[in-house]
């Protein structure tokens, strides 16, 4: 234990004494563990007494040790944001000031974020969209990840939300990482939350499934979606979203649905011929966050308007993927997912986020400081290619090959093919595991990898 040189005593022992530290001190510095303790497999413990106490000592309570760039707490969902609200608004307690590397976070959160309830009122208007559910905190594509997804604070009638499934094979996770659900069970499942304002399909490797597994995916998902009565409504909207044109031209006769164009590289601008082509056949289009902001050495070196092009051709432009773990983030966000994601909606004005935290998400949007007359300098945007200049030209990373340009040849292709191989039929609505003995034809995983439980699987995302 640590002694305390001109008491000798231990600073346990002096947090039991505030009435002591009281005839010298007005406050107390502690690290935030004396508050929030965490056990060795880095989850949060009880709440000690330490805050209370030094406050009915007359005593205020300040925290150290808050980094954005070092592992959190799992609690906290690897947000620095959450984590100081768990300091300031959790209900039982609040500390009076934190002594932190990164001040931007703390700012924000006490002044845009704390006190917000459940029924706070959107500032913001896009969509917040979870990849395979809260894959950041379960294992993606398993009824864990996908209620998770629910459970976070969507209840206001203001926060209207969409679920996402996609379509494809993988390997089936352990017994205890939750289960794959099927098509028809998800769709029930987005009926049945109030939430939900609509669903979205991701449908990938349509023909390679017609050629190869003699499923036409696409004839099993319309005929899914009829059966769950989602053709003769209006209360749940209906997007479908595939990287191939082939796939979205199949649903043009559903004119209620929404046809979601995935753009799978990373691109710096568009020519006109190809947007033209896009908007044939689809309403919306997905690109990645480097099409919007590229990066060399994870620093951002400029923009690019390939968000303000798309959306000037009519179309609705989602990013994707927002992470909160920092080294999934260029430096200039500062380790923070909030000031990531203000700077995609501030500065390129992007129509939804695709994520893998959802909350963070969906509580940016109820962010107070965006209706304010004058925005706090906590919350600009990151200014691309700004913290590039700062560093000394030796130590700039290589420069990289510009992304290149998408082309009419890019966005053009074959139909789908229309013969199927003869298979036996899959049971069910397509989410049952590949009989055994029998060769699924998918190409080989890696040397030493052995494929144990191969299954269909459709995994869930959360649009708001």
């Amino acid at each position: 234990m640590l002694i305390e040189l001109s008491t000798n005593q231990t600073y346990d022992s002096l947090s039991k004494n505030f009435t002591f530290i009281k005839t010298f001190a007005s406050g107390i510095l502690i690290p935030k563990n004396y508050i929030w303790p965490t056990d060795a497999s880095g989850y949060l413990q009880p709440h000690t007494s330490i805050v209370s106490d030094a406050h009915k000592a007359g005593l205020e309570v300040f925290v150290s040790e808050f980094y954005n760039d070092v592992p959190l707490s799992y609690n906290y969902s690897y947000d620095p944001v959450a984590e100081y609200l768990n300091f300031v608004d959790n209900g039982d307690f609040s500390v009076d000031g934190v002594l932190s590397d990164f001040p931007i976070t703390p700012s924000a959160a006490i002044d845009c974020f704390s006190g917000l309830g459940k029924n706070a009122t959107p500032q913001v208007s896009f969509s917040v969209i979870s990849k395979n559910g809260a894959s950041g905190d379960y294992p993606g594509c398993t009824d864990l990840a996908y209620q998770n997804a629910i459970s976070y604070e969507l209840n206001s009638d203001d926060v209207q939300s969409i679920f996402k499934i996609r379509i494809c094979y993988g390997i089936q996770n352990s017994k205890n990482s939750g289960k794959f659900l099927t098509l028809s069970d998800f769709l029930a499942l987005a009926k049945s939350t109030s939430s939900l304002t609509g669903v979205l399909i991701s449908i990938e490797n349509a023909a390679y499934l017609i050629e190869k597994e003699g499923l036409n995916v696409t004839t099993k998902v319309l005929d899914v979606l009829s059966k769950a009565g989602y053709d003769n409504q209006t209360s749940m909207k209906v997007m479908i979203e595939s990287t191939n044109s082939s796939v979205l031209m199949k649903f043009k006769d559903k004119k209620k649905y929404e046809r979601v164009y995935r753009i799978e590289e990373d691109i710096r601008d568009a020519q006109d011929a190809a947007m033209k082509d896009i908007k044939g056949f689809a309403d919306s289009v997905v690109i990645s966050k480097a099409s919007v902001f590229p990066l060399s050495g994870s620093f951002l070196t400029d923009g690019t308007d390939v968000v303000t092009k798309l959306k000037s051709n009519g179309l609705s432009v989602y990013v994707e993927t927002f992470s909160n773990e920092f080294v999934s983030q260029a430096w200039d966000y500062f380790s923070d997912g909030t000031v990531e994601i203000n700077s995609f909606v501030l500065l390129a004005n992007i129509s939804g986020v695709i994520t893998e935290f959802p909350q963070t998400s969906a509580r940016y949007k109820k962010n107070r400081c965006l209706g304010y007359k004058e925005l706090p300098s906590y919350m600009s945007p990151a200014s691309p290619g700004s913290l590039m200049q700062l560093i000394a030209p030796v130590a700039l990373p290589p420069a990289e090959p510009p992304n290149p340009v998408l082309s009419e040849s890019d966005v053009v292709e074959a139909p789908l093919p229309s013969s199927l191989a003869a298979l036996p039929p899959t049971p069910g609505d397509g989410a049952a595991a590949v009989p055994p003995g029998t060769s699924n034809g998918l190409p080989k995983i890696g040397a030493g990898s052995f494929l144990t439980s191969l299954a269909m699987f459709f995994t869930i995302l959360l649009l708001l």
